[in-house]
């Protein structure tokens, strides 16, 4: 199987696959069924009724003497284009593909029955009575198809090309308006609403709840009925927003503005004077102080009680007498509700229940009910404040509808498409291991918890925002999850920011069951942050961090697995619970200081190239920041390439390539230290490690063709002193000869450069180190051509102090880059003992500095020179005295 394969492949191509192939079955049975039929009726015709006296040329004769049925006909045919227009027949048809209605079924299947009819008069099975009128018939449906055809296509690409433009753009959390967009297959609880509405047989008003948490699909619901009940052209809807109004009087008289807008668009009959009387009746209800509760008063009490005429009910009548004279239903949806404040959902509930509940009329009211209980209940306190406000709800609604819950496989394909989508779009392939431990993941931990619609979308949104910004920086599993707790329980995911040292190194290296102080700091702290989920799914949040952050577990459990060897594993993976990565999946970049994965992926491809300049570039492009060589970059790049060469993801072409770069680049980095090591240490310790991938045969000449390319000598020595051992010491990689050989190259180079007046003024402390490989690989005359040279250079003003300056040792810290303080101890004097006798230097020294050696003193005002002079006459009179 191909290692990059997609998501929706796996998971859902099967599936898929069978439900295809159900369509297409039953598409051909249903075309071939109207064909049939139709076909049947034709022949029957063109043998029966065609046959009789009265055939068609005598009705179409009939036709032409009276010329004034074709009025009548056109004022039919236009009669039907209006109807197909209102209700968006050829809208629909031409704005979704094929099939999507049984539009394609029927027209189909009538030529196909035109076409047999012509077959079966061709062939003599059917006398052809009906040729003169099917055949035109035909052509007209096919060349009306035909342009149906073109249009939708043309309108199908124009969308689709709208959308490959905006480049999977955010998903809105607004609600569905079609049938077409219901992927929760909520159409049969609409249609059972819808049907209980429309054979509703009271004539009282009804107030039905909707209830429902936030963002479970209240409102795309409410646009899933309201479509069902406009096809019955006797309800008249009105779709009513309390938001938009400040107070309690602005509220009732834009529902009446809007119920008398309706009436005008719907109504058909005499409206004037009900529409005059609304308007009376909404000025005088606005007239009355509304401050009486919503359900313990009738309307008659409510009147009675703010001594309002008996003419306000009156003209209540005459308004429910008109609306039931038109036999209309007048359904209103009231969305929102619990978005509202205190007084508004009071105001509204006086609204449906005391003041516009005319018979004839039913609202459907969409809320979270506890949320709306509770608001009622604010008046009362104690334990059972929210139950009495469930005894309210109770009172004003009729009849209580519960949202069906979202299903968890259709939430889970909305997820996962939504996962697909934002991989194909920015071509992030999985590997088969990657798409086994999403699933594995999913089935522990999002796919045990109930999520709805809109959270199933912010989440959506949140992969668009972040994988292009982190393709190829991190790990994409890990990405959609972290992104999952970020959006579904961002408590959570700040926590895991917070503690991020505990999470990525919990346990480090204490077994795998030792007690540690952390365990028990985090037990409590874990306690209180899960103190309000549901035990479903803390369980699942678990699963999750344990999955990320295998180290985790030990804040959770007390238990570890995972030791130091598993950082390089981690960090070439790119996953969250490494140190390396763990910042990027929570600031969507690369800092500085950190190594762009895209960056190294491309340096990697291009070694591939063999393109030596190239990869340079790529090469000082990661190293380079701000201008300058980033050290903490450099080593973190060093670190990424032994981790990667240990988990053998490196060929042996891509090594050899980037020993060359390293060597080349090794001019523009700094030796400062890091860690207790030299930059060109961890440099030459990595081109080692990437020259023993290569064959053995090719190794000498892959080395000594980087030496040849390198700039700096000492990075050479350095080198040299990694790759191999001085002579007579254990080889382990190389040859005795082999090792010879490419000293050989090195030796040359150091036998020139001392040559320089200036060698010692600009090698300083590190000459001995030039001038000790010559001793540890060099035969007997590079070894006397030393010793005469140092005899020279200490014949020179000055010259015995640089000499022995260069054999100085520096002492430096591992919290300071740049070495200090410069000793010269016993070591340093048997160093250059083998080059030269000390005492050569020591009357030299003499002549400068007359004084018994045991009697200068130190101080600030000697050079360094000075000070590593007096340091070594002191200590060659210190071994002289007790040799003696």
């Amino acid at each position: 199987m191909n290692d990059k394969v997609t998501l929706k492949q796996k998971i859902l191509e099967y599936r898929l696959t069978n439900l295809e192939g159900q369509k297409y079955t039953e598409r051909i049975l249903s075309i071939l069924f109207i064909a049939a039929f139709l076909f049947a009726i034709v022949g029957f015709l063109d043998e029966k009724v065609i046959s009789m006296p009265m055939d068609l040329y005598k009705i179409s004769g009939y036709m032409k003497s009276y010329v004034y049925i074709y009025p009548i006909l056109f004022s039919i045919a236009l009669f039907f284009i209006y109807v197909l227009i209102k209700k968006k027949y050829i809208s629909r048809v031409v704005n979704y593909p094929s099939w999507t209605f049984k539009f394609d079924t029927c027209i189909i299947g009538i030529l196909l029955s035109f076409l047999l009819y012509m077959l079966s008069v061709k062939f003599g099975f059917l006398k052809g009575n009906l040729t003169d009128y099917i055949k035109p018939s035909g052509w007209i449906i096919y060349y009306f198809y035909f342009i149906i055809f073109l249009v939708r296509n043309r309108n199908l690409y124009i969308k689709k090309s709208k959308v490959d433009s905006e480049n999977l753009s955010f998903r809105t959390d607004n609600a569905i308006k079609t049938d077409g967009e219901d992927d929760l297959e909520r159409d049969v609880f609409v249609n059972r609403i819808v049907a209980g509405v429309n054979s509703w047989k009271e004539t009282e008003s009804i107030v039905i709840g909707l209830y429902g948490e936030w963002g479970t699909g209240k409102t795309s619901v409410l646009n899933l009925m309201k479509n069902k009940f406009e096809e019955d052209k006797n309800n008249v809807i009105i779709s009513f927003n309390p938001w938009y109004f400040k107070d309690e009087e602005q509220l009732i008289l834009q529902f009446f503005n809007k119920l008398i807008a309706e009436i005008e668009k719907n109504f058909s009959g005499e409206k004037s004077k009900l529409i005059s009387n609304i308007k009376s009746y909404s000025q005088m209800i606005t007239a009355v102080t509304l401050r009486m509760g919503v359900v313990n008063f009738s309307f008659k009490d409510f009147f009675a009680a703010n001594k309002i005429d008996n003419d306000i009910q009156k003209l209540k009548d005459i308004i429910e007498n008109q609306l039931e004279n038109e036999d209309k239903k007048i359904i209103v949806y009231i969305d929102d509700l619990d978005r509202l404040d205190d007084v508004e959902i009071h105001s509204v509930f006086k609204l449906v229940k005391l003041i516009a509940d005319f018979r004839h009329t039913t609202y459907i009211l969409a809320f979270d009910e506890e949320i709306v209980a509770n608001v009622l209940a604010t008046k009362y306190s104690g334990k059972k404040a929210s139950e009495i406000g469930t005894s309210f709800l109770e009172k004003i609604i009729q009849v209580p509808l519960y949202l069906p819950p979202a299903g968890s496989e259709n939430v889970k394909k909305i997820i996962f498409e939504g996962f697909q989508n934002v991989l194909d779009e920015n071509q992030i392939f999985l590997s088969d291991e990657e798409v086994r431990r999403f699933g594995s993941i999913w089935s522990m931990s999002f796919g045990i918890i109930p999520l709805t619609i809109r959270a199933a979308k912010r989440h959506q949104n949140s992969m668009i925002f972040s994988f292009p910004l982190l393709k190829e920086e991190v790990n994409i599993v890990d990405l959609f999850y972290i992104e999952g707790i970020r959006v579904f329980y961002p408590d959570v995911y700040k926590f895991i920011y917070r503690h991020s040292n505990a999470f990525l190194n919990a346990g480090n290296n204490t077994g795998f069951s030792r007690e540690n102080l952390i365990h028990g700091e985090y037990k409590d702290v874990l306690n209180n942050l899960f103190e309000k989920v549901p035990a479903i799914e803390k369980g699942a949040i678990i699963s999750i961090l344990i999955e990320l952050f295998p180290r985790s577990k030990y804040l959770i459990t007390g238990t570890n697995m995972y030791g130091s060897e598993w950082d390089k594993t981690w960090s070439v993976d790119r996953r969250i619970c490494s140190a390396t990565y763990f910042e990027k999946y929570f600031v969507y970049s690369v800092r500085n200081g950190s190594i762009s994965d895209v960056k190294f992926n491309s340096l990697l491809d291009e070694l591939k190239n063999e393109d030596i300049d190239e990869a340079v570039r790529k090469l000082e492009d990661i190293f380079i920041i701000n201008g300058e060589v980033n050290i903490d970059i450099v080593v973190k790049f060093l670190e990424k390439v032994e981790a990667n060469l240990t988990l053998g993801k490196f060929e042996e072409k891509q090594s050899e390539i980037l020993i060359y770069c390293l060597a080349r680049i090794e001019r523009i980095i700094p030796n400062q230290y890091y860690a207790l090591l030299s930059i060109h240490s961890r440099l030459a310790i990595t081109i080692w490690h990437l020259l023993q991938l290569r064959p053995k045969e090719a190794t000498e000449n892959i080395i000594t063709r980087a030496i040849n390319t390198v700039e700096s000598l000492m990075f050479c020595v350095e080198l040299l002193r990694w790759i191999a051992p001085p002579k007579g010491g254990k080889q382990d990689f190389f040859t005795e000869d082999e090792s010879e050989r490419i000293a050989s190259v090195i030796i040359e180079r150091i036998k020139i450069e001392i040559q320089n007046e200036s060698f010692l003024d600009t090698y300083k402390i590190s000459s001995s180190t030039l001038l000790h490989s010559i001793l540890n690989w060099g035969n007997d005359d590079d070894k006397a051509e030393v010793g005469l040279k140092i005899k020279e250079w200490i014949e020179e003003p000055n010259g015995a102090e640089k000499v022995i300056f260069g054999f100085s040792r520096l002492i430096h810290t591992s919290n300071v880059r740049q070495p200090t303080v410069i000793e010269f101890k016993r070591d340093s004097y048997d160093e250059l003992e083998k080059i030269i006798n000390p005492q050569e230097i020591v009357d030299v020294l003499m002549d400068k500095y007359q004084e018994n050696p045991s009697g200068i003193n130190i101080d600030d005002n000697n050079t360094d020179y000075e000070k590593v002079a007096i340091k070594f006459l002191k200590l060659h009179q210190k071994i002289k005295d007790k040799q003696s």
